[in-house]
């Protein structure tokens, strides 16, 4: 018996190992496939600011585009974290961050909004259209942000907020992209 505990313990981290590497992967198709997509803007949302009854329509070539759950708690840092990179973004090159928010109750989430001063447009998505358009998952956070051309196709996939490789990559491909402009 004493023998087969380990033999047991090295089967149940080999079935991890390879649940890993097979959601790994799943993952992985799943970018591979939407790189180079077009992105599907839902028509019927409203483009709302804090400050501006009605702020500047984004008009930049290159788009980040992010979609945040305010009816999940735990997801309103996202609106800071987005705060302390996004003017970087913006400095660097010629983009836009369209932030899509799904709320049902516009004036709470406009309440986060300014305890956060949070000074970028965004849409309410009550639907969450964005994603639904876009076959993008639902409950994969890290597949809700992505940089977009000018023709809206989508270039990379992934957050680069708390992700410094991530963030690298962003940075390179806007540059490139606003090189090739």
């Amino acid at each position: 018996m004493r023998k087969l505990i380990p033999f047991i313990f090295i089967c149940f981290i080999c079935l991890i190992s390879s649940c890993r590497n097979d959601e790994k992967e799943a993952l992985n198709s799943y970018i591979r496939e939407r790189i180079g997509k077009l992105v599907v803007f839902p028509d019927s949302l409203e483009y709302r600011s804090l400050y501006d009854s009605l702020p500047p329509l984004p008009t930049k070539k290159i788009k980040i585009i992010t979609f945040i759950n305010g009816e999940c708690y735990a997801c309103l840092n996202q609106f800071i974290d987005w705060q302390e990179i996004g003017d970087t973004f913006i400095r660097d090159g010629n983009v836009d961050i369209l932030f899509y928010i799904r709320s049902l109750d516009f004036y709470s989430i406009r309440q986060v909004l300014v305890d956060v001063d949070f000074r970028y447009p965004f849409y309410i998505d009550p639907h969450s259209d964005i994603l639904y358009l876009n076959s993008i998952p639902y409950d994969k956070k890290n597949l809700q942000t992505f940089l977009v051309d000018q023709n809206n196709r989508i270039i990379l996939i992934g957050s680069p907020v708390h992700n410094p490789k991530m963030m690298n990559l962003y940075k390179q491909e806007i540059r490139r992209l606003t090189r090739n402009n």
